[in-house]
C-alpha cells in the first residue's frame, strides 16, 4: 500500500488595510516512495515459479538425451512478458526469472558457475527481444496483421537466437573443437528459435479473461476436440508416414483456418512440445528419410519450417476475419443509421432503379418498401425537373462533381406533386466503377408552398402600392403624407407645384 505524506506549512502575513496579522496554514504533499505493491509480486513470484518449471522440464529432456536438440522455453515465456510490461519493471522480472532458472539448475546439480554464463545470455536475448519488439510491434494487439507477424519472425525468431547463439560461442571458444562448435550453435539456436515460434506468439496476443468471455463450453469442447485430433494426426504421421512433417503440416493448416488465432497457437504450441516428448522417449523419431543424415543440431529444423507457415496463415485469417467483421459492423452501422433516419434515404443504381429505401422516404411517398424498389427515381420524379436531376447526375458520373443538392418535386402515390430537398453522393469499388448512389430526400413541402404564399403576397402589396402611387398621382387635390415626426414621406405632383 502507498500512503501520502504531508508537511504543514503555517505562514504570518500582515493585512494593509486593517494592520491586523493573519494566519495561513498550507498542506503540502509529499511524492509517494516508490514501494511495488502485492500485486507486482505475485505477478514476479508467478514468472519465476512458471520459468522455473520451464527450465527444470527441459533441461531434464536434455539431460535424458544429450544429443537432442531441445526446446528452450524459459527464453520464449519471459520475452511476452517483459513485452508487456514497463521498462522500470524489468529488473525485478528478470531477477525473478533468473532466481527460477536458477533454481532449476540446483535442483539438477548444475555447478553455479557453469551455468551463469548461459543464464545471463538468456536473460539479455529475452531483453533484447522484448525491447526491438516493443519499438516495432504495437503494443495493444501486436501481431494485429500479417505483416506485424513477418516482423516477429525476424526479429525474434532469427535475430535474436542468432545473436544469442554467437554469444554462446564466445563462452565456449577456447573449450570445443571447431566441429563441437557448429553443432553447439546450431543445437543453440534451433532450440531457441522454435520454443519462440511455438510459445511466444500466443503471450504476445493473449488477453485477460479472453476464454471467460469468448470460450463457451460448446466452443471448448470444439477446440478439445480439434486439439486431440490434430495431435492424433500428428502421431499418425511421425508414427508410420514418409516424409512426416509434410503429413503434419495439413492439420496445422486446418487449424490455423478454422480457428481463431490464440486457439490456433495453442495447438501450434501442444504439437511442439508433443513431437518434442515423442522423440525424446525414443516412441518416434523426427530424423527424415534422406540420404544426408541431418546434423543433430539441424534435427528440429523440419518443425520450424512448419509452424513458420502455419503460423502465416492463422495470421492471414485473423486479419480476414477481423476485416470481414469491420465491414459488417460498417453496414450494420449504415444500415441502422439508414432505417431510423428521419429524412428518406435511398439507394439507387447507375441506371435508376431503386435498389434499398427507408421507412421515411416510404411515408413520404406513399409507397410500401417492396413496390418502390421495383420502380426507378425516373418514374417518381416530376418532369419538369427530371432534366436538371439527370444533366447533375452526368456531371456525377464523370466526376466532374463530388455531390449535389438540388430541390425537385416527387410524385406520389395518391398523385400528390411534393416537394423534396435532395443531395446525392457516388459510391464507386476499388477500380473507380460506380457502385451505387446515395440519395437523401428531404421533405420541404410545407416550407416550399409557405415561401410560394409569401411570394405571392409580396407581390400582392407590391402591385397594391403601385396603384395607390397612380391614383394618388392622378388626383387634381394636393396630398402629402407624414411619418409621426411630421417628416413629410410623401407628395403628390400637385402638392409639389403648390408647396414649389
Amino acid at each position: 500500500m502507498i500512503k501520502n505524506t504531508k508537511t504543514t506549512i503555517t505562514a504570518t502575513v500582515l493585512d494593509p488595510n486593517t494592520s491586523q496579522k493573519k494566519v495561513f496554514t498550507v498542506e503540502k504533499s509529499k511524492p509517494p516512495p516508490i514501494i511495488i505493491s502485492r500485486a507486482n509480486w505475485t505477478s514476479h513470484v508467478l514468472l519465476g515459479i512458471s520459468v522455473c518449471l520451464l527450465a527444470l522440464a527441459c533441461m531434464s529432456v536434455i539431460q535424458k538425451s544429450s544429443s537432442l536438440a531441445g526446446l528452450w522455453l524459459p527464453t520464449a515465456l519471459m520475452i511476452p512478458v517483459l513485452f508487456r510490461h514497463r521498462y522500470r519493471d524489468w529488473l525485478p522480472l528478470l531477477c525473478a526469472s533468473a532466481l527460477g532458472i536458477a533454481a532449476a539448475h540446483t535442483v539438477l546439480g548444475t555447478p553455479f558457475l557453469r551455468y551463469l554464463p548461459y543464464l545471463l545470455n538468456n536473460l539479455f536475448e529475452a531483453a533484447f527481444c522484448a525491447a526491438l519488439l516493443r519499438r516495432l510491434l504495437p503494443e495493444q494487439d501486436p501481431l494485429t496483421g500479417l505483416g506485424y507477424w513477418v516482423r516477429f519472425l525476424m526479429v525474434a525468431v532469427i535475430f535474436c537466437p542468432l545473436v544469442s547463439a554467437l554469444i554462446m560461442m564466445l563462452f565456449i571458444l577456447h573449450i570445443q573443437s571447431p566441429v563441437e562448435l557448429q553443432s553447439r550453435f546450431a543445437t543453440w539456436f534451433m532450440s531457441e528459435a522454435v520454443a519462440i515460434l511455438a510459445l511466444t506468439p500466443l503471450g504476445l496476443v493473449y488477453q485477460r479473461g479472453y476464454f471467460r468471455k469468448n470460450l463457451t463450453s460448446g466452443r471448448f469442447f470444439g477446440l478439445l476436440l480439434t486439439l486431440i485430433i490434430t495431435l492424433a494426426a500428428g502421431f499418425l504421421a511421425l508414427k508410420w508416414l514418409p516424409y512426416t512433417f509434410a503429413f503434419i503440416t495439413i492439420p496445422l493448416l486446418w487449424c490455423a483456418i478454422r480457428l481463431p488465432r490464440i486457439e490456433a497457437f495453442i495447438i501450434f504450441l501442444s504439437m511442439t512440445l508433443m513431437i518434442a516428448l515423442l522423440h525424446t522417449s525414443g516412441i518416434v523419431s523426427v530424423q527424415p528419410h534422406t540420404v544426408v543424415q541431418i546434423p543433430q543440431g539441424l534435427i528440429f529444423l523440419p518443425l520450424l519450417l512448419i509452424l513458420t507457415p502455419a503460423n502465416a496463415m492463422a495470421m492471414a485469417m485473423h486479419a480476414l476475419r477481423a476485416e470481414k467483421s469491420h465491414i459488417t459492423q460498417s453496414e450494420n452501422r449504415f444500415r441502422n443509421a439508414m432505417e431510423h433516419s428521419a429524412i428518406g434515404m435511398a439507394l439507387v443504381s447507375p441506371q435508376g432503379r431503386l435498389l434499398q429505401v427507408n421507412k421515411s422516404l416510404c411515408n413520404l411517398l406513399g409507397y410500401e418498401a417492396e413496390y418502390l424498389t421495383t420502380l426507378t427515381f425516373q418514374e417518381i420524379t416530376y418532369q419538369e425537373d427530371l432534366g436538371k436531376d439527370l444533366a447533375m447526375l452526368e456531371q456525377l458520373l464523370n466526376d466532374e462533381i463530388q455531390t449535389y443538392t438540388m430541390e425537385k418535386r416527387y410524385l406520389c402515390r395518391n398523385g400528390e406533386v411534393i416537394w423534396a430537398l435532395l443531395a446525392v453522393s457516388l459510391v464507386r469499388d476499388e477500380e473507380q466503377n460506380p457502385l451505387y448512389f446515395i440519395s437523401q430526400i428531404e421533405d420541404i413541402n410545407e416550407l416550399k408552398h409557405t415561401e410560394m404564399t409569401n411570394k405571392r403576397l409580396s407581390e400582392a402589396l407590391h402591385e397594391e402600392k403601385e396603384l395607390m402611387h397612380i391614383t394618388l398621382n392622378s388626383i387634381n387635390e394636393a396630398v402629402i403624407s407624414t411619418d409621426r415626426n411630421m417628416n413629410i414621406t410623401f407628395m403628390n405632383p400637385v402638392a409639389e407645384k403648390m408647396t414649389g
